[in-house]
């Protein structure tokens, strides 16, 4: 489960409080089912097994009482409803801490304003700038889209987002481009063989634009080279691009050269694209494509030129139909929105399936204490009676070892000792040989020679 509108943080603590106050019913429902199943078995038998009666058992009394006793407390119906609560009041707040976390999701965000491309034209520019900060706009976009695992392309609109995440509605298309086979010439072969000969061979068109990086004289390294298959920046035809970088790692090397091809898949965006004085744009952007394709000086050729060349020439679409403006708005008809990644909580399904087990679990135990509850309520009155002395807890027993000490002195003793009383009686050793322990109250007494009070026994057992 996914949730967007609240962290994880208060889906925890929501989930925290469900386990605690949900396994906080059940147990007080299993106790009383449990309870309530020994007073009818006190009222239809007048015994009970000891290990029937014990009372609601957790922890490490699950694992002793039965090793101690030889059996299991509340019998098994009843140790595994108190197995199955101690196990899930610890393992929902093991689970809810550890699996519930925030996880990236893709969504819809709103736009506001950018760099919005009119496909219907007409352009501002007939080759777009390239000095300006809807390039760098334009061109991060691309790398937010790849951080966050979403494609690059065209877009319809971009902003400063680093959460963009473009989905279909967002893209308007895309360059793609691909990479041939290299071609080695020996060091110090001139720039216009080079390019003469990847023309012979159809790698690039006539209307070159290059650049490159002088080592020395007769040396230079970090050339890059690209055309346009339109025959002038006037045709007004769909154009694709033919491009090849250097790619030795050394001025002085043998002049390695990787040849680059590329051709546009965006129908909405033809219309920017056929307007634009393509080798007007590719003299322009020749810079810009040669920073792109290494690392800076004196460094190799990047891994992937191809991708790079494709978000560069989706870059100068995004720039054109945009007419380099950055405080644009969408139409009022058009989406409003864009794709992007937001934080949202994840509910692992075995989170899900603790709550439906936690929740059955309290119903089951509401309805067999119901269901016991009216039968005890219709057993005669001088049985509920006699069951209503039956120990709940460690302080029941107690009192009923109280009441128990009270009789062995007195016979005639009918009654029985209240819990509250509890804290005037004391547990310590008889007289005599055996030193053995006994539950004793014990009344306050004047001293006469310091007026302090003093406790003593109600009587000594013998």
């Amino acid at each position: 489960m996914i949730i967007e509108s609240l962290s994880a943080g208060r889906v925890r603590l929501a989930l925290r409080l469900y386990f605690l106050i949900a396994i906080a019913l059940s147990t007080w429902l299993a106790e009383g089912f449990l309870l309530i199943r020994a007073k009818l078995q006190l009222i239809r038998t007048h015994t009970a097994p000891i290990h029937n009666v014990l009372g609601w058992t957790q922890g490490y009394g699950l694992l002793k009482i039965p090793l101690s006793l030889g059996r299991l407390p509340a019998g098994k119906l009843g140790y595994m409803a108190m197995l199955v609560v101690f196990l899930l009041s610890q393992l929902s707040d093991l689970i809810t801490t550890t699996l519930v976390k925030q996880t990236p999701i893709h969504s819809r965000c709103a736009f506001g304003t950018g760099l919005v491309v009119n496909t219907t034209g007409p352009e501002l520019f007939v080759a777009p700038p390239v000095n300006g900060i809807p390039y760098i706009v334009a061109h991060n976009s691309q790398y937010f889209s790849l951080n966050n695992t979403c494609d690059i392309g065209i877009y319809a609109k971009v902003n400063t987002e680093t959460n963009f995440c473009p989905t279909a509605e967002d893209i308007l298309g895309t360059w793609n481009c691909s990479r041939g086979a290299e071609t080695t010439y020996p060091a110090g072969t001139s720039i216009d063989s080079i390019i003469k000969s990847l023309q012979s061979q159809k790698l690039l068109s006539s209307n070159v634009s290059h650049e490159f990086s002088s080592a020395s004289n007769s040396s230079y390294d970090h050339l890059v080279m690209w055309s346009s298959s339109a025959k002038s920046d006037t045709a007004g035809t769909p154009w694709s691009v033919l491009a090849a970088v250097q790619a030795n790692s050394g001025p002085f090397d043998d002049i390695t050269i990787l040849p680059l091809s590329c051709s546009l898949a965006a129908p909405p965006v033809q219309n920017v694209v056929n307007a634009m004085a393509s080798l007007k744009a590719l003299s322009l952007w020749k810079l810009t494509f040669q920073g792109l394709m290494f690392y800076g000086t004196g460094t190799p050729l990047v891994a992937d030129p191809e991708q790079q060349l494709a978000i560069l020439l989706n870059t100068m679409i995004m720039v054109q139909g945009g007419s380099n403006a950055l405080l644009s708005t969408p139409a009022p008809d058009a989406d409003q929105d864009q794709g992007c990644v937001v934080m949202a909580t994840e509910v692992p399904r075995a989170v899900e399936v603790l709550v439906m087990i936690t929740a059955v679990l309290l119903v089951t135990l509401l309805m067999l204490w119901l269901i016991f509850a009216s039968v005890l309520s219709m057993q005669h009155k001088e049985g509920r009676k006699m069951a209503e002395n039956l120990p709940k807890d460690v302080l029941g027993w107690v009192a009923m070892a109280a009441t128990e000490h009270q009789l062995s002195i007195n016979p005639q003793y009918s009654g029985q000792i209240k819990q509250r009383a509890l804290r005037t009686w004391i547990l310590g050793t008889e007289e005599g040989a055996a030193q053995r322990l006994r539950i004793m109250a014990r009344v306050a007494k004047v001293d006469s020679s310091n007026g302090l009070l003093e406790f003593q026994e109600t009587a000594t057992a013998k």
